[in-house]
C-alpha cells in the first residue's frame, strides 16, 4: 500500500473483524447480513451483536447476498439458497443453472417474486409463496447478454446488459417494454433516487434519467479511470467507487462535477454502500467490514484527480 492509499483507508475504521474478507453485503432495518469465507453472519448495528453461521462446504469467491421483507438469499454459482432473517438457518434452495452458461447474474425481489438474471441474457422468476417448500420458477428470454444489475420499481424491472443496454421489463409480462443503448459497454451499476435512475457502465461514464420517461438528464464521461459502480446519495452528494484504480468520488449531482477523490487500497473487487449516514467498506484487503462518518468523508480536503 501507498501512503497516498493510506491517507484514504485511514479514513475508515474496522468495526467488524474477521478472519476473512467480507465477499457481499446488504443492510436492512440495522441488521447487516454478510458473507465471509464459509460463513453467513449478520450483525446489529444499534446492539453490536453479531451471529454466525457456517454453512458452505467450501469457499468461493462469487458469493451475493440479497435481502427483502421476507427472506435473505445467496446466490452460489447456479444456486440460490434462502435463508430466515433471525436464525440465519437455510429454509430452502432451488438450483436455476446447470454450468459457466446459466449461472445468477443480477438479483432483485418484490414482495411475490425474486428476479434473478442467468448468464446470457434469459431471467428466472421465482414464487416466493413457494420458494421454502417447492419452487415454482418460470424462466424468460429477456436479452442478447448478460444482465448483472436488476433493479426492482413498481411493476417494473430495470437491467443493464453486458452490450451497455438499459432494459425495462414489464413485471406481468415478463417481456421487455424498453430497450435504450444507454452505454458503450456493460452497464453493471444502477441506482434509483428521487425519481431519477443513475447507470454507470463499464465504458466509465454514468448517466442521470428521468426515472418516468427515462429521458437523459445528464452524463459524464471519464468518471474515473476505470470500470465503478455507484455506492449510493447522500445529502445530494453521490458517491461512486472504484476498486480497481483505488478510489473514491464525491460528486456534486447538479453540476457533476467530482467534489472529492479519496484514495483507498486498489484490489480487483470490492463493496461501498451508504447507509444512513456512513459509509461501509469492504474489499479483499480488509478481514472484515470498515466503515466511516460521511461528514468525515466530505471533511476530507484533497481536490479530485484531473482524470
Amino acid at each position: 500500500m501507498t501512503a497516498e492509499e493510506g491517507i484514504g483507508v485511514s479514513l475508515f475504521t474496522q468495526f467488524i473483524l474477521l478472519d476473512r474478507p467480507v465477499l457481499s453485503y446488504r443492510i436492512e432495518n440495522d441488521q447487516l447480513y454478510l458473507l465471509s469465507g464459509r460463513e453467513i453472519a449478520k450483525y446489529d448495528l444499534k446492539s453490536d451483536a453479531i451471529s454466525r453461521v457456517e454453512f458452505f462446504q467450501k469457499d468461493g469467491l462469487s458469493r451475493r447476498l440479497l435481502v427483502d421483507a421476507d427472506y435473505l438469499y445467496c446466490a452460489d454459482f447456479t444456486m440460490l439458497y434462502i435463508f430466515d432473517k433471525e436464525t440465519l438457518s437455510c429454509c430452502g434452495e432451488v438450483k436455476l443453472g446447470e454450468d459457466l452458461t446459466s449461472d445468477i447474474c443480477g438479483m432483485d425481489s418484490d414482495d411475490k417474486r425474486v428476479y434473478a438474471g442467468i448468464r446470457n441474457g434469459s431471467l428466472a422468476v421465482i414464487d416466493k409463496a413457494s420458494i421454502t417448500t417447492k419452487p415454482q420458477v418460470e424462466f424468460y428470454e429477456i436479452s442478447s447478454s448478460s444482465m448483472w444489475v436488476i433493479r426492482s420499481v413498481g411493476d417494473k424491472l430495470y437491467a443493464g446488459n453486458v452490450e451497455g443496454h438499459l432494459l425495462v421489463i414489464d413485471k406481468q409480462t415478463c417481456k421487455v417494454v424498453q430497450d435504450i443503448a444507454a452505454h458503450r459497454q456493460n452497464l453493471k451499476s444502477l441506482l434509483i433516487y428521487d425519481n431519477r435512475l443513475l447507470s454507470a457502465s463499464q465504458d466509465k461514464s454514468f448517466a442521470i434519467r428521468n426515472l418516468d420517461t427515462l429521458d437523459v438528464i445528464a452524463v459524464r464521461k471519464s468518471a474515473h479511470r476505470k470500470a465503478f459502480r455507484l455506492a449510493g446519495i447522500w445529502k445530494d452528494v453521490l458517491i461512486t467507487t472504484c476498486f480497481p484504480c483505488g478510489e473514491i468520488k464525491l460528486w456534486d449531482l447538479d453540476k457533476l462535477e467530482a467534489i472529492k477523490s479519496i484514495p483507498i487500497a486498489a484490489c480487483n473487487s470490492g463493496q461501498l454502500t451508504i447507509y444512513e449516514d456512513c459509509a461501509f467498506l469492504a474489499s479483499r484487503g480488509i478481514d472484515g467490514l470498515e466503515r466511516v462518518a460521511m461528514d468525515r468523508l466530505l471533511q476530507y480536503d484533497r481536490p479530485p484527480y484531473d482524470d
